[in-house]
């Protein structure tokens, strides 16, 4: 069997059996298929040994000078596949006998102001129909927290009636409940939900682009960067930045961090406890700024 064959069997087995979003398979596939081209045309029992997995490691963080998060995510990538090919018969585990120690670097999650938010979503409210669209789904990423490939993904039948929840076959096929806090906006999503049921029933896409084909996350992405450059914002506006920013929130107007570890879907609470340190820096902003002993000390 070719390596580009078991590459296709593996990602079929992530995508069909362990329910991994688009973006991890892609994900997936791309570091595959780099580790594949660095090493040539070995054999599968040839092509995971530690002498090729350190040179593999070194060429990434010295001759290309990659970044330690996306070695870290490549090296992850070669173990998952590494356990799938026991299936195969390929057993020696390269990585019993060398575990490279690339600790996840400590990134604090990059959230929007509501100043930015705002402007985001009142510059192009009255706009033309897709700025509408991107503002509408700006909304519902800022005040759930999901992913973008979650927003996409969502049928009609996903939402309740009411617009207030929403059912999210999460990452990993992790499914939950997350809720909409804003009336206004649960009446939007109620409106859409309905409309579309009507129009093309319960299993079809929730979200459509200006072809009404389903939504895709690169679409949401361009949206997204068009906006902010005509709001005159120089930072990138991401979709994930939406997540942060809901997080953040929450966390700012007292949310239970286990509540806000829930709506966002993350299996572990530490990830979750990223966003008490940006919380713990606006505070430090908020008391330098206030200075309450100001012209008490000399």
């Amino acid at each position: 069997m070719t390596v580009q064959k078991i590459i296709d069997e593996y990602l079929f087995y992530c995508d069909v059996e362990r329910g991994f979003s688009q973006h991890t398979l892609d994900a997936y596939r791309s570091d595959l298929d780099y580790y594949f081209r660095f090493i040539g045309h070995a054999s599968l029992k040839k092509a995971l040994t530690v002498d090729k997995l350190k040179s593999f490691l070194a060429y990434m963080l010295k001759d290309r000078a990659l970044s330690l998060a996306t070695a870290r995510r490549r090296i992850a990538s070669l173990r998952g596949f590494r356990r799938y090919l026991e299936k195969h018969g390929i057993e020696n585990d390269p990585f019993r006998h060398w575990s490279p120690s690339l600790k996840r670097p400590k990134r604090l999650p990059r959230a929007l102001s509501r100043k930015v938010v705002k402007k985001l979503v009142q510059s192009n409210e009255n706009s033309d129909a897709i700025d509408g669209e991107t503002v509408f789904c700006m909304l519902i990423l800022g005040a759930t927290g999901i992913r973008v490939s979650e927003l996409c993904a969502l049928r009609v039948r996903d939402v309740s009636a009411d617009g207030a929840s929403i059912h999210i076959a999460g990452k990993g096929a992790k499914d939950r409940i997350v809720y909409v806090g804003n009336k206004d906006l649960c009446s939007r999503i109620a409106n859409r939900r309905n409309q579309r049921a009507k129009q093309a029933g319960l299993d079809e896409p929730f979200l459509l682009n200006s072809r009404n084909m389903p939504l895709k996350p690169q679409t949401m992405r361009r949206r997204l960067h068009r906006v902010a450059a005509a709001c005159g914002l120089k930072d990138p506006v991401t979709p994930h930045r939406f997540r942060h920013t809901a997080a953040t929130m929450l966390l700012e107007r007292g949310t239970d961090i286990r509540f806000v570890q829930r709506q966002l879907g993350h299996s572990s609470i530490s990830t979750t406890e990223l966003y008490t340190h940006v919380t713990d820096a606006a505070l430090k902003k908020a008391i330098s700024k206030a200075d309450p002993i100001a012209g008490l000390v000399a």
